[in-house]
């Protein structure tokens, strides 16, 4: 990990593209989808020597001293994501669709068939958006679970600007691409995609686009400002202290009585929790705020869990509450015993446990 307050730290944040809807319609494919994902973005971690500061549901904040690696392991994670056998063609349907619906509304861009959406040399499977900056950060120790976080301005700006790209796509900063393009540069194709406006950086960045000379046909609509921008309007809090809300779980999982009975490992209790952490993220991800406010609140009162809010960040900090009240509920055979109230988690038979359609919820007095 990178460990020197004074040296520069090159950021990547991943996020996959359009996973509410991936969830809502193929819960039991995109279950098992989560899985090659962690497991192969992990791989790439360990060949380049990054490190993993957290997961966020289906998202990955990871950092390094060295840039090009960085960087190199973001293009390994197009090339590797493009290869994979997902066993199944539905999430590219979902996509070609989601396309196409979008363009039928705007009509902004190419359409999608002329988009390249369908040609399978080019796509196949889950897509992962990226964005990387490169800037010194403030760097702190957690002595609990003895690993370390990063903050600061720029992991606010490689959070925004993966957060306007697409899935397939990665972007980065002018500082990024300045550091890495010397020792990468033969391996990836460029695009110069202008200054953009991110909401919460001070002044607009200067933005590239790198792919894989594999992947370097793949054509991508106009960058997601204004859907970035609107996500939730009225959520004006910095943007790192609603993504390392998450985060504080590990200290929590790492003490949780379930692993110090030595039931389950730390390491399997927090992918149970980032399981968890991602069904719950994509069913209160809803864009009304009407829907959003009444799903949140039934969750709450049932698990007696305190409401507060459908900000970014009264969402994630909800979102943890929940997920660490069910987490014991992943366990089998046991259920939840908290203040005197029962909560247990089952599946029955169908659809995969990992899918939020198996999960039943039932509360004792």
């Amino acid at each position: 990990a990178p460990k020197n307050p004074n040296a520069k730290v090159a950021v990547l944040f991943t996020d996959i593209q359009s996973s509410t809807s991936l969830w809502a319609n193929v819960p039991q494919e995109m279950g098992e989808a989560l899985d090659m994902h962690h497991r192969e973005i992990r791989q790439l971690i360990k060949k380049y020597k990054c490190y993993e500061v957290k997961t966020i549901g289906d998202s990955f904040m990871i950092v390094s001293e060295s840039p090009d690696k960085l960087m190199r392991l973001a293009l390994e994670l197009q090339t590797r994501f493009h290869e994979l056998n997902w066993g199944t063609q539905l999430f590219d349907v979902i996509y070609r669709d989601a396309a196409l619906e979008a363009w039928q509304e705007t009509n902004k861009g190419e359409a999608p068939l002329m988009n390249n959406n369908d040609d399978t040399s080019l796509w196949n499977g889950i897509r992962v958006r990226c964005g990387l900056h490169y800037g010194i950060c403030d760097i702190k120790y957690d002595p609990i679970v003895k690993g370390y976080d990063y903050y600061g301005p720029p992991i606010n700006t490689a959070a925004r600007i993966e957060s306007v790209c697409h899935g397939g796509q990665i972007g980065m900063s002018d500082e990024m691409r300045l550091a890495v393009f010397g020792p990468v540069g033969s391996a990836a194709t460029w695009q110069d995609l202008g200054e953009v406006a991110l909401r919460g950086v001070p002044k607009p960045v200067q933005m590239y686009q790198a792919l894989p000379v594999a992947l370097a046909e793949r054509k991508f609509p106009p960058l997601r400002v204004d859907e970035a921008d609107s996500d939730d309007e009225s959520d004006e809090e910095d943007f790192d202290d609603a993504v390392s809300v998450v985060t504080r779980a590990a200290p929590a999982i790492g003490r949780h009585p379930l692993v110090k009975k030595g039931r389950i490992s730390a390491e399997d209790l927090k992918r149970n929790h980032d399981i968890l952490v991602a069904g719950l993220q994509a069913l209160f991800s809803t864009p009304a705020k009407k829907d959003k406010a009444t799903a949140l609140k039934i969750f709450c009162d049932r698990l007696k869990v305190p409401y507060k809010g459908i900000g970014q960040a009264e969402v994630q900090k909800t979102v943890q509450a929940i997920s660490m009240r069910m987490l014991p509920s992943t366990v089998p055979q046991r259920g939840l015993h908290s203040r005197g109230t029962v909560v247990s988690l089952g599946t029955s038979r169908g659809p995969s446990p990992r899918s939020p359609r198996a999960w039943k919820y039932t509360a004792g007095p």
